[in-house]
Parts: C-alpha cells; sequence; structure tokens
C-alpha cells in the first residue's frame, strides 16, 4: 500500500546473484528499493521499524589453527566481528518483535527478484 509510510532496517549480507559471495553493495541495493518504493530507511535499529530485511546468515568462523598465517587470523578476525554484530542484531529483532523479511521474499514482493538475478 503506497499510503502507507512504512520504515525498513536491512542488516546481514545479500547474495543476488547466488554465487555464494556476499554482494558488497548487497545492503545499498535493498535500500536503495526501499527508497524507491517510497519507504523510509533507518539507520538503526528501533521500535519504530515496521519491518527488518534480512540477508544472508552470518555463520560463526572457525578459529584458525596454530599454522594459520597472519593473513589468515585476520581474515578470522574480521570474519568474527561481522559475525558477533550479525548476532547482536539478530537478538535485538527477536527481542522486540519486529517482522523479518528475507532477500527472496523481499525482492519478490518488491517485484524486482529476476532484475537482481541478472535476468530481464
Amino acid at each position: 500500500d503506497r499510503e502507507l509510510n512504512l520504515t525498513f532496517f536491512t542488516f546481514g549480507e545479500f547474495d543476488f546473484n547466488h554465487d555464494g559471495r556476499p554482494d558488497p553493495k548487497g545492503v545499498e541495493e535493498v535500500n536503495a528499493i526501499i527508497s524507491a518504493s517510497d519507504g523510509e530507511v533507518a539507520s538503526q535499529l528501533s521500535p519504530n521499524v515496521n519491518f527488518v530485511v534480512e540477508g544472508t546468515e552470518i555463520k560463526q568462523p572457525a578459529e584458525p589453527g596454530a599454522d594459520a598465517s597472519e593473513e589468515d587470523r585476520q581474515q578470522y578476525t574480521q570474519t568474527l566481528q561481522r559475525y558477533r554484530e550479525y548476532s547482536d542484531l539478530k537478538n535485538q529483532v527477536q527481542a522486540m518483535g519486529i517482522p523479518v523479511i528475507d532477500q527472496e521474499t523481499f525482492l519478490k514482493f518488491t517485484g524486482h527478484s529476476t532484475e537482481l538475478n541478472g535476468e530481464k
């Protein structure tokens, strides 16, 4: 309903072309769709959010072994930080009872599913 002014919050990683890797600008693309549909994008999670659009779950990484390279350790630290941020947000969303929409459902409801998958 275009008469409703809905507020959305997005988090997680979005993989529009289904190659198993998150798209670097996935959240920005989802936010652009929301804005183009006259929705409001919240920069922070709050009780004023009507819906959360959740990307792919970020899994907890396995800790590197003692013989891991410095690069592997840095990658682990970065992934662990993203995992913790994702988990914290997911817990907050659940505690607030805000409805969650996954990537595919969001794209279908907004009519962008095939367009963002590389089809026209």
